[in-house]
């Protein structure tokens, strides 16, 4: 292709016929995508919605309705982590004055508790020797 005569040709200025076309990319597929964070992408899953029961929720409340069932079943991980989530300052929870009856279960667990520390500690003693 022939340049006009009033085009200079040179330093920034390349010759007409091999600038890029308009309309036509110089990057037709684009700056490719930005990778999530490990924060980011926790936070999606965390906030996404599951079914459960035939009901859409999210997986916060699966997993804390998951947290509770298995507090209230009796595992003490549950328990304590729950514990840890109840704000400091629980004025709503009334005050608990043991009965006889709860004295006796609360020792009958002591004693269960203290019953599988001892066969444990046995336990360590014999591979020991």
């Amino acid at each position: 292709m022939k340049q006009p005569s009033d085009y200079d040709i040179g330093y920034g200025k390349p010759p007409k016929d091999s600038q890029f076309q308009k309309g036509v990319s110089g990057n037709p597929n684009g700056r490719p995508k930005k990778r999530k964070s490990k924060k980011d992408l926790f936070d999606e899953i965390w906030h996404s919605e599951v079914t459960a029961n035939g009901k859409k929720v999210t997986m916060v409340e699966a997993f804390l309705r998951s947290l509770v069932i298995d507090g209230v079943k009796g595992k003490p991980s549950a328990r304590n982590l729950l514990m840890s989530m109840l704000p400091d300052d629980r004025d709503d929870i009334e005050d608990f004055d043991p009965t006889m009856d709860d004295k006796i279960e609360w020792l009958k667990t002591m004693g269960r508790t203290s019953n599988q520390i001892g066969r444990k500690n046995d336990k360590k003693g014999d591979t020991a020797s």
